[in-house]
């Protein structure tokens, strides 16, 4: 227990000093860009899984604009005559956001995706044809950035993913089988 009072202190110790420097080590930058990659923990269908995902943007005083990619092959699904599919969920597009009161070394962030791509449903069984269908997303988020160092800043944030336009899966599947909250973790690098 001792330890952990330890660790929280020094912790913040390092925090409050580092204000001056905008950063836990260094200096912040101010501009330019970044490219990232980002984790997400959401639920397909409901099942649980994970996403990664890259992009980069430029940056203008906090605000950002630039492009993204992402994808997973979770979960599995079964339709009703016994046939089972992994499934692949994959999208990307235009990414925006704008990180406030970046100065300090803890502040918050926000960001915006609006992508289109393309849900494939590969068979198990050889002898029954893939099934794809196409979409758009709409992926909203909020959370906190830490500048951890001038070109490395760590972002924990909530989302929500919105899917439209899915209109050729099979029963029991359909674009509300996409839609999830979702954790982020998000490394800029730049």
């Amino acid at each position: 227990m001792r330890i952990f009072f330890f660790a929280c202190s020094m912790f913040s110790i390092l925090v409050v000093s580092a204000q001056k420097d905008n950063t836990l080590i260094g200096e912040n930058s101010d501009g330019g860009a970044f490219g990232s990659v980002f984790i997400e923990m959401s639920t397909i269908n409901g099942q649980f899984g994970t996403d990664v995902g890259g992009g980069g943007a430029a940056v203008f005083n906090g605000f950002f604009l630039g492009g993204y990619g992402q994808g997973t092959r979770f979960p599995t699904f079964s339709d009703g005559g016994g046939n089972t599919y992994e499934l692949h969920f994959n999208h990307g597009g235009l990414w925006m956001g704008y990180s406030p009161l970046r100065t300090a070394v803890i502040h918050p962030y926000t960001s915006v995706k609006l992508g289109w791509g393309k849900v494939r449903l590969n068979p198990d069984d050889e002898g029954i044809d893939r099934i794809s269908d196409q979409h758009f997303t709409l992926v909203p988020e909020a959370g906190v950035e830490l500048n951890l160092t001038n070109s490395l800043h760590i972002v924990f944030s909530a989302a929500y993913r919105v899917v439209n336009g899915l209109e050729n899966l099979p029963q029991g599947l359909d674009q509300d089988s996409f839609n999830s909250l979702m954790g982020k973790i998000t490394f800029r690098i730049g």
